[in-house]
This record gives C-alpha cells, sequence and structure tokens, in this order.
C-alpha cells in the first residue's frame, strides 16, 4: 500500500506512539497468578527443533463437554453482548444459570466505558479473576466508577495492594488515606498523582483547590517536565501560574519551540546560559531543526551536548531519524556517534540502537572490533526469533570482516536455527547448501499441557464465545490465553484454539504474538487460504506473502488511511486499476470480494515489477510507500539490481523504519510460502530474491 510518509512524517508518527507507550504498558500488564503460566525450568528455551518433515499441526482435542454443551440462553447471552444490547445481555446471562457465561458478560460489559458497574463489582472481578484479558484496562475502568458515595474502606482496601493509574483513582486513594487519619501517605500519593497524572480543565481546579498547599516547587518543576517532554502544551501553559525563576524561563523556551513561534537561537538566548545545556532544551532545539531540514545544525548539537541526556528513550526517536540522515549526507562520524551514545537500558529501542550503530561502524568506518561488540550487546537483549537472529547474523558479518571464521560460522549457525526470519535465512545461505532449509516443526504438547489447557476456564470461556460465533468478544481472551502461557506446547495450544473462531487472520496474529516470544508456529503462522491466484502474474509465494503482511488475511481489514481488504488497497489506486481491467467497482468491493481483491493488487504489483525490471525488493518498496520514492532511493543509494551495490545494505538504507520492515518481513514470507506451496524444496534463495533483474 503507498504511503504519504516523509522524513517528518515518520519521526512525527513515531513520536505520537512514543506518547501513548505508557497507555499501551499499561494495556498489555498481567496480574500473576494465571492459570496457565509455567516457569520453565533450568536454561532458557532455544530456538524449535528442526525436523526434516512438513511441520506438524497442534492437534485440536475436542473441549471437555462442560464446554461443549452449553445451552442456548447462553450463546443467546453472548450474541446480544456482541450486538451492544447490554440490559439484555445480563438478563439473558442470569437467566440461562450457566456461571460462565454470567461471569463472561459481567466481564464485558465492565470493560466498556459508562458502562455503570460499580467500582467494587468491578475490583472484585479483576480479584475472582487474575488470569481474564485486559487487567490494566479493568483497573481503568474501576477507577473511572469512584464517585463520592463509594466507601473509603472499599478505596483503601483496593489501592494498599494496586497502585492507582488515573489522576481520579490517585484523588480518590488520597482523600480515603486522610479520611483515615494516615496523612502522610496520603500526601505522597497526591504528589506523586500531580506528578504522573493527565488532569482535564476541571479535574485539575478541583485538585488544586483541596490539595494546593501540599504540593511543593519541585513538585511542580517535575510535572512541568514531563508534560513538556510529552508536548502536552496547553497543560504545561496552566502550569506556568506555579514557576518562577529557572523553571518559568526554561519551560517558556521550549514551548516557543513547540509551538513554533521562535527559532533555538532565541530559544537558547532567552534562558540564562547554565540553562542553554538542558536536555530537555537542546532536544526541542534538534528537533525544531530537523523539522525545517535544517540537519548541519541539528549535527551540531549533538557535538556539543553532554552524553548523559535525560530521557534518553525519547531522545532515540530522533537520533534513529538523524543518524540515518547523516549517513546519507556524508557525515559518517556523525551518524555513529549520534547512534551510539544513545544511553538507552534496555527494550527494543536498545536493540536498535546497539545494531545501528554496529552496522554503521562495519559497512561505513570498517571500526570492526567495534561493530561486533554493538552486535554483541543487542544479542545479550534480544528476545524475539528476529531480534536474535538478525544480532547472530551481524555477528557473523563483523566476525567474518575480521577473518575469525570459526566465530562467523558459529554466529552464523545460531542465527540460521530461526529460519522463518529474514535474517536466519541470509545467515542459512552463508553457511552454503549442506545447511540445508527445513522449516521448524510446530512444538507438541503435553498431555498434561492439553490437560491442563482445556480444563482453565478461559479456554471454556473462549469455547463458549466460539459456540456463539462472536470473534471479536473472543479475541482479546485469546491473547489473553497466550499471555497466560508459559510453554512452547500451551502456547501452540492457544494458537490452535483461534481456529474455533473461523477467522484465520485472529490465527495469524496470535502466531506472531507467539513468535514475538520465541516460539515459530509455522502452520497457523503461514497459512495458505484456498484463493484463487491469478496466473501468469507474480508467483503465488509472493502474493501469499504480501497479504500476510499487508492484512494478516483480513478480508474486510481496512487501515487508518483508508486501504481496504487483503492487499490493502488506496481505493484511488484500486480505481485506477480496475479502469485498465475494465472492472466496474462496487462501493464495498475491496472488502466484500477477496478474489476482486487479489485480481487487482496482483495486477498492481505485476505493474511495479515491470516498472523495476523484476525486482521484488524495489517492486515492494514501492508498493508501500510509492514508486516515486523508489526512484529517489536509487538516486541516492544505488540501484540494488547492480552487482556493485549490497542488496542487504539497500534495503538496510531505506529511510522509513516501516518500509525497510515491510520489505524484509514479505521477502522472508516469500522463502516460506515457497516450501509450503511445494515450489522449493532445498536451498533458500532470498540472496537472488534480493538481486532479482529481468532485462
Amino acid at each position: 500500500m503507498p504511503h504519504a510518509l516523509s522524513w517528518g512524517a515518520e519521526i512525527e508518527l513515531v513520536m505520537k506512539m512514543r506518547l501513548l507507550a505508557p497507555l499501551c504498558v499499561l494495556l498489555a500488564l498481567a496480574v500473576p497468578g494465571a492459570a496457565l503460566a509455567s516457569k520453565p525450568k533450568g536454561k532458557s528455551a532455544a530456538p524449535p527443533a528442526r525436523s526434516s518433515q512438513q511441520p506438524k499441526t497442534v492437534k485440536q482435542l475436542a473441549p471437555p463437554p462442560v464446554a461443549a454443551k452449553q445451552t442456548s440462553p447462553a450463546l443467546e447471552a453472548l450474541k446480544l453482548a456482541d450486538d451492544g444490547k447490554w440490559p439484555q445481555a445480563r438478563q439473558m446471562a442470569d437467566a440461562s444459570g450457566n456461571r460462565l457465561a454470567i461471569k463472561l458478560v459481567r466481564w464485558l460489559d465492565a470493560a466498556r466505558p459508562n458502562s455503570g458497574a460499580t467500582f467494587l463489582e468491578v475490583t472484585q472481578l479483576l480479584a475472582e479473576n487474575p488470569g481474564w484479558p485486559q487487567p490494566a484496562l479493568m483497573q481503568r475502568r474501576a477507577e473511572e466508577a469512584i464517585t463520592l458515595a463509594t466507601p473509603n474502606d472499599q478505596l483503601l482496601s483496593w489501592f494498599d495492594a494496586s497502585k492507582p493509574v488515573t489522576a481520579d483513582g490517585g484523588m480518590a486513594y488520597g482523600a480515603a488515606l486522610m479520611a483515615a487519619g494516615r496523612a502522610e501517605e496520603a500526601q505522597k500519593v497526591l504528589r506523586a498523582t500531580w506528578i504522573e497524572e493527565n488532569f482535564g480543565i476541571l479535574q485539575e481546579r478541583a485538585f488544586l483547590a483541596k490539595h494546593r498547599e501540599l504540593l511543593t516547587p519541585e513538585d511542580h518543576l517535575a510535572r512541568m517536565k514531563r508534560l513538556l517532554w510529552e508536548e502536552q502544551t496547553q497543560a504545561a501553559e496552566r502550569l506556568m501560574l506555579f514557576m518562577d525563576g529557572d523553571g518559568r524561563h526554561l519551560a517558556h523556551a521550549r514551548m516557543m519551540l513547540m509551538k513554533g513561534k521562535g527559532t533555538p537561537v532565541q530559544a537558547l538566548e532567552s534562558v540564562p546560559e547554565k540553562l542553554r545545556t538542558d536536555p530537555g532544551l537542546l532536544f526541542d532545539c534538534v528537533r525544531w531543526y530537523r523539522r525545517k531540514d535544517m540537519y548541519e545544525e541539528a549535527f551540531r548539537i549533538f557535538r556539543q551536548a553532554p552524553d548523559n541526556l535525560e530521557r534518553p528513550d525519547i531522545w532515540w526517536t530522533e537520533r534513529a531519524v538523524l543518524a540515518r540522515r547523516a549517513l546519507q549526507m556524508g557525515f559518517i562520524s556523525d551518524a555513529y556517534a549520534i547512534a551510539s551514545k544513545h544511553k538507552i537500558g534496555g527494550g527494543i529501542d536498545y536493540a536498535e540502537a546497539e545494531w545501528l550503530a554496529g552496522w554503521i561502524a562495519l559497512r561505513f568506518l570498517s571500526e570492526k572490533e567495534s561493530a561486533l561488540a554493538h552486535f554483541s550487546n543487542m544479542a545479550n537483549h534480544a528476545q524475539s526469533s528476529m531480534g536474535k537472529s538478525r544480532a547472530a547474523y551481524w555477528m557473523g558479518r563483523a566476525a567474518s570482516a575480521l577473518d575469525k571464521k570459526d566465530e562467523a560460522k558459529a554466529a552464523y549457525r545460531q542465527a540460521a536455527l530461526f529460519v522463518t526470519t529474514y535474517y536466519g535465512q541470509l545467515a542459512n545461505e552463508q553457511l552454503g547448501p549442506e545447511q540445508g532449509w527445513i522449516l521448524p516443526a510446530d512444538p507438541q504438547p503435553t498431555e498434561e499441557e492439553r490437560t491442563r489447557f482445556f480444563e482453565s476456564e478461559l479456554t471454556q470461556a473462549i469455547d463458549l464465545m466460539a459456540d456463539a460465533q462472536t470473534p471479536n468478544l473472543a479475541r482479546p481472551f485469546l491473547q489473553r490465553l497466550l499471555e497466560n502461557a508459559g510453554t512452547p506446547g500451551l502456547k501452540a495450544l492457544a494458537v490452535a484454539k483461534a481456529d474455533r473462531l473461523g477467522r484465520i487472520e485472529i490465527t495469524v496474529s496470535l502466531a506472531r504474538r507467539a513468535d514475538r516470544t520465541g516460539v515459530t508456529l509455522t502452520n497457523p503462522g503461514w497459512p495458505v487460504p484456498p484463493y484463487e491466484l491469478p496466473e501468469g502474474g507474480p508467483e503465488k509465494a509472493l502474493i501469499l506473502a504480501l497479504i500476510r503482511q499487508e492484512s494478516g488475511f483480513h478480508a474486510e481489514a481496512v487501515s487508518s488511511v483508508g486501504a481496504k481488504g487483503l492487499m490493502q488497497l488506496m481505493p484511488a489506486t484500486a480505481k485506477g486499476v480496475a479502469r485498465g481491467l475494465n472492472i466496474s467497482l462496487g462501493p464495498n468491493s475491496l472488502t466484500k470480494d477477496p478474489s476482486l481483491n487479489i485480481r487487482l493488487g496482483t495486477s498492481y504489483l505485476q505493474g511495479l515489477l515491470e516498472d523495476f525490471k523484476g525486482s521484488y525488493i524495489m517492486a515492494l518498496a514501492g508498493y508501500n510507500a510509492g514508486p516515486h520514492r523508489v526512484t529517489k532511493w536509487v538516486r541516492d543509494y544505488g540501484d540494488p539490481r547492480e552487482p556493485d551495490v549490497d542488496a542487504v545494505d539497500w534495503v538496510e538504507m531505506i529511510p522509513f523504519s516501516e518500509t525497510r520492515g515491510y520489505v524484509q518481513r514479505v521477502m522472508e514470507n516469500v522463502q516460506i510460502y515457497r516450501r509450503r506451496l511445494g515450489t522449493e524444496t532445498s536451498t533458500v534463495a532470498l540472496l537472488f530474491d534480493l538481486k532479482r533483474r529481468q532485462d
């Protein structure tokens, strides 16, 4: 799907995602005590063993009678809930006498906004069902349900064990502590709430009316810093009333840049000299210069800035883009310094930063030892199959450059264990034909795991929703079932359970989640639906690989920018292709007629392949970001079809992280689908595919 992203648009999107990260974390948190959790014994689990046979599919046993024989009112209750008819759903569930249906409807009802459920009702559901889905969302719902009539003993009982996650919760807990004579604890809670939580205007006024005297200048400064890092300028402006001296000068200068009402020079001149190296102000200067395409000025600030900058996680959003821009402009040392001095403590951004620093060191500075150290750092923090294979592959490249042949071979072998990943496939080819090319067998659960799985209440709840044909209600329960699964066998059972919903996209989505935890499930993860794929166009493996990445096989998918259907076609693009094929399009054709969507999408893809003389990576980059951008990247980075251009590096140079990842995911999928379709049986052909051309 073509996207009109620019350098600036991509970084702004990353920043928005960064600001939403705390909420995403809350929505993902799992409480302890999950019924299926199982700690692995001994060493960490190795990658899936490879088999000489086609991957086995996990056998899905029939659910026990308690889940198979449900009364009609129970199923009707869930259908009513799915239709949003909550009073009728609750009434029908109660009439059914089915304990699980009653609890399920109450949980689903309480999870929606403004359900009318009380604080006590929601917290009791949470306490009694620790392994159920979306606990963080449910806690927010509980705090939203607090009223003046909520008894203090209920508030204290809950919040003494569970920290508030909203301003409402913090205010209520603080008031309850005060009423209980626990003034010192109340002050700590209220001050933390002021610093850490976001308030609406009326909320903020009410809070300050009651608790202004408790707050110190340090509290206001800490809140101001957080608001400015999150670009919440309206709340920051309201807080200016409580700022004075250095804090006021700094806040004014930063907001001047955020609102575009001044330049970095003016902002720096407006504050005392001692504040001109403030990390937040420097960050805003860098961002301002990047947004104005004044990259050399941004590089200059990085050269002069102190190494240990505050909020390295937010700084990385600028570093990641500017390091690549410096590389493109020939400022290689600046690119390496920007990437390597990230100071991130761990996680995905740490791995990405270490990889980027290592890649620049190896491929542009010939600093091979430094590169190997960076890739080793990444390997020590990688969690997913993709992350582990990426780190190991590049360790192999660095060791090979150092002429450490045995070390390089060992690294390639480690990467090649993850044969479903792009970098694992590259490593496989480095090892030669003798390495073989076999997809991993899906892990098989033990009988004890099967018994535990099918006896789980969460499993039985999913069966009930499957019987009621309410897959959208079941989806978060399946995700939680997978999160609770503590072994590869249990994860395989959780993904297999998704098949009962009859929604292939849910199964694929769940398999992807499992893969991010290091458990690869080939059959459910790379399905082969019975689509009628056009003859004479792109190879079938490429079409399926692209569909998997574009929509995850969701025929009715509609993206945030309006792309539709299996191949995520923009309506304007689809109309243009349809005119060329003399096909008429109805208003819902792209989402209701999968065959038509595939026909139009493959025709568009075939056109791109012809435009780029058979190059898969150029056509895919054009499908995702627009063909005009690919033409520009050829000017900037060379033609990947030419012998003197390293196609692996060319893909890595793509400036948009979305497009870069897109090309890599589709290319790895192509190798897998060839094997699944039986069109390739002996070796990986990724390097050949990266260099494809038809003159």
